[in-house]
């Protein structure tokens, strides 16, 4: 048994409590877990992610390998890796979507939960223990933890949630248009009865997941969280801005303005101010001031986020 710091409740009422786990063996298997797992261009990670989540997971448990129009050997190696575990599903995409991808691993799933993990990031063997163990005891909804990273890119990713010392309002999409997401994507789990048809937007290239935390806390604003203070998984993460930086950061604009429709006034102004200045920060670090400006007032950078 181990002894595990939690901070468990509906938004704002979220509160510390330290409970006790067993994390030697895989928790009550009446509660069952999927996991999506999207994989693009994959084949030199997919063996060891797969390989750490299998470890993890109860006999009941199901892992969906979700090729999407690699070019690669990704699918083969899913195959693969199939023919050995019978609690891996594989299936194919031909659209380079990774939304898309997942959007078939959650249609595709009826476990009670539904869990995350990206073909690049890998789980430790206790996290489905403790995941099923906080859900069975708390019902919660929505459960994250963080996961280590490289010390060249901080050591741990997804503990906002202690480092901005949330809540920090009265609901989480507040919270969320204002402070960005906290939640590691391959640290989510989430109930599967209140997760809607395409949970995530198909098409949306850069921050769709952001996106989906975004919807789902305004369709739910009363869901039960849980976040786990225990990194309990590694994230792969790149060093460096992508060549993308631009594209990311009009799609994050875009979701924290439509997402903040129905919100004061004052979370709308202030969610918009954080989110220019974070962007000129990293314009200007970038030495690209002059592109910032002028491409933050073309419209046409911005996409268009789901009603």
């Amino acid at each position: 048994m181990k002894n595990v710091d939690v901070w468990l409740g509906a938004w704002p009422a979220v509160e510390k409590n330290t409970i006790e786990v067993d994390t030697d063996t895989v928790s009550d298997q009446a509660v069952t877990l999927g996991v999506v797992m999207p994989a693009h261009q994959s084949e030199s990670t997919l063996r060891e992610s797969v390989n750490s989540v299998l470890a993890s997971l109860g006999a009941n448990d199901v892992l969906v390998i979700i090729e999407n129009a690699s070019k690669d050997n990704t699918y083969e190696i899913a195959r693969e890796l199939a023919k050995g575990d019978a609690r891996i599903v594989v299936l194919q995409s031909d659209i380079p979507d990774a939304a898309n991808a997942r959007n078939m691993g959650v249609d595709y799933l009826k476990t009670d939960l539904v869990s995350f993990c990206d073909s690049d990031d890998t789980w430790d063997a206790e996290k489905v223990s403790i995941v099923k163990r906080i859900s069975a005891r708390y019902d919660s909804d929505i459960i994250i933890h963080p996961l280590r990273t490289s010390p060249s890119c901080g050591g741990v990713e997804g503990h906002a949630f202690l480092q901005k010392q949330l809540p920090n309002s009265n609901s989480l999409l507040q919270d969320l248009v204002v402070y960005g997401s906290f939640f590691a994507t391959s640290s989510v789990t989430i109930k599967r009865k209140v997760m809607a048809a395409s949970f995530f937007q198909n098409g949306l290239t850069h921050c769709q997941d952001y996106e989906a935390w975004c919807c789902l806390a305004r369709r739910h604003p009363n869901a039960k969280f849980a976040y786990i203070d225990r990194a309990l998984g590694y994230y792969l993460k790149h060093n460096g801005l992508s060549k993308n930086f631009g594209k990311r950061h009009f799609n994050h604009l875009s979701i924290v303005m439509k997402y903040s429709e129905s919100l004061p006034a004052f979370v709308r102004y202030k969610a918009f101010m954080r989110n220019i200045t974070r962007f000129f920060f990293y314009a200007f670090k970038e030495g690209k001031l002059f592109w910032g400006l002028s491409a933050i007032l073309n419209k046409k950078n911005y996409t268009k986020i789901r009603p």
